[in-house]
């Protein structure tokens, strides 16, 4: 596997995702967010700056959705540093920005744009240009959620091993295209 690549998460931590992406599926995202953060923290503890910035992000995105907006703004800026770590800030933009989009609207005008303010200063951080996105290859088509975790499937922010097959950003498992 290469740099970006998760290796996949243990069988505890798989459970967790699950139980987090069905809070958010069932309306209460600030449990989610709590069970993300925990994943985000030990991530970082063990010194898996990629698992640590995509929880950090979901715990993100979950407090957004749950209109705890300064948590949100928090989780964003945490991510970030730890996607600079790992020598790849451009995998937290497309993230970033749902997380924007959903405090503008909970009307969080003021904390989505500090997110788009760390976002700019994360690509100063790296010493890149900015963030603009990468020219997006020929991929199948991934399903919405990956099996194993339940988690969304977004074909930006998944690593792409070749055009059919992808890597779960959350768990790390192999997720073949459906077209």
């Amino acid at each position: 596997m290469g740099p970006g690549f998760l290796s996949p998460v243990p069988p505890r931590a798989r459970m967790a995702l699950r139980r987090a992406h069905r809070m958010l599926e069932l309306g209460d995202p600030l449990e989610a967010a709590q069970i993300f953060g925990a994943l985000a923290d030990q991530a970082d503890q063990h010194g898996n700056s990629i698992y640590a910035a995509v929880m950090g992000m979901s715990a993100a995105l979950a407090e957004a959705v749950g209109g705890a907006a300064s948590n949100a703004v928090e989780w964003v800026r945490r991510a970030l540093e730890a996607f600079v770590r790992a020598g790849q800030p451009a995998r937290a933009v497309p993230a970033a920005e749902r997380v924007a989009v959903a405090l503008r609207r909970r009307g969080h005008e003021a904390e989505a744009a500090q997110v788009e303010q760390a976002v700019e200063e994360a690509w100063r951080a790296a010493g890149a240009a900015g963030p603009a996105r990468a020219a997006a290859g020929r991929h199948g088509m991934l399903p919405p959620k990956c099996a194993s975790c339940g988690g969304p499937l977004y074909p930006d922010e998944v690593e792409w091993s070749d055009p059919m097959t992808a890597t779960c950003p959350y768990c790390g498992s192999v997720v073949k295209s459906v077209a």
